[in-house]
């Protein structure tokens, strides 16, 4: 059986990847010995309750999604008459809510982390809501230390063919991020870190150019990275989040601070306010809250109500 079952144009290597990786490791071994002919909308639903027991909504949705495409190809060509796809409801899933650090979490997180690999990833990710990707694809020719603003073009993921540099997989990912003061000056000394590197190491050193990279100059592998990160709250003590967490405390911060919610879509990249809106509204609805309370308190405060 060959290792890939997809080869399409325009449609990067990662998300390849992904439709094999369904395919081969949920399709096949579930549904493959179904003839086509026979397969049934049952057969799926009985499919979708398995994989719910063991995988996140989401994820089974993906699953959905790809058979369903698969099947549309299937009557396309007229193997069979009609998707049995489209008779079983989508998967359904349930909301991901993130654990989100408080400032002082973050702060204290920030201080452990000072003078070591994960100072720069925490700063980008929790301070200016970068993605993972982005932050260990991210160039120093793409920082403007001049006029304090940094351009997110390309972002660093792994495939099956090893890791490569890849664009934005839309048009609002690639953006330009006003840097705060205290985060250039952090990257300047990063700089400087780096020259030392080079002269250190000589022709050995891989210079890609990167801000965030191995003393040699090499790649970081992002979920490598994610697993040290782990393991970096573990010996510190710090309560566990994901490293993608930090992105969502950027966003509860800007929130918090009342920075513009097209401003803060912007930033992170999201192509319209409405998703901006969906992913944090747990954040407003506390923000909402807060500003109940705010106005029983300044502007009913004082009546008496006997």
């Amino acid at each position: 059986m060959q290792n890939s079952y997809i080869r399409l144009k325009n449609i990067t290597q990662s998300t390849i990847d992904d439709y094999n990786g369904v395919i081969e490791n949920h399709l096949i071994p579930e549904l493959g010995s179904i003839p086509l002919a026979r397969l049934n909308p049952l057969h799926l639903q009985e499919f979708y309750v398995k994989k719910q027991e063991e995988y996140s909504g989401r994820t089974v949705q993906n699953m959905h999604r790809i058979l369903r495409k698969a099947l549309d190809g299937a009557v396309k060509t007229q193997l069979i008459k009609q998707n049995p796809a489209d008779l079983v409801d989508a998967p359904k899933a349930k909301k991901y809510k993130p654990k989100v650090y408080d400032e002082e979490q973050f702060l204290k997180l920030l201080k452990v982390a000072k003078g070591t690999k994960h100072e720069i990833p925490i700063l980008l990710a929790g301070g200016l809501g970068m993605r993972r990707g982005e932050i260990f694809g991210l160039r120093w020719d793409n920082i403007s230390f001049k006029y304090k603003r940094m351009v997110v073009e390309q972002q660093l993921i792994p495939t099956s063919q090893g890791l490569v540099f890849s664009t934005p997989k839309t048009e609002s990912g690639a953006r330009t991020i006003e840097i705060p003061e205290y985060i250039i000056e952090v990257l300047k000394q990063e700089l400087k870190e780096q020259k030392k590197n080079k002269m250190l190491f000589g022709p050995e050193y891989k210079d890609y150019n990167l801000v965030c990279c191995k003393a040699n100059g090499d790649l970081i592998h992002p979920s490598g990275y994610s697993r040290d990160f782990k393991k970096f709250l573990e010996d510190n003590h710090l309560e566990h989040i994901r490293f993608h967490d930090l992105r969502h405390f950027n966003a509860t911060v800007m929130l918090k601070y009342d920075v513009d919610i097209k401003v803060a879509s912007r930033r992170l990249g999201h192509s319209t306010t409405s998703i901006t809106q969906d992913i944090y509204q747990h954040i407003l609805t506390d923000m909402d809250h807060e500003a109940a309370r705010k106005i029983n308190d300044g502007l009913f405060g004082g009546l008496d109500l006997r």
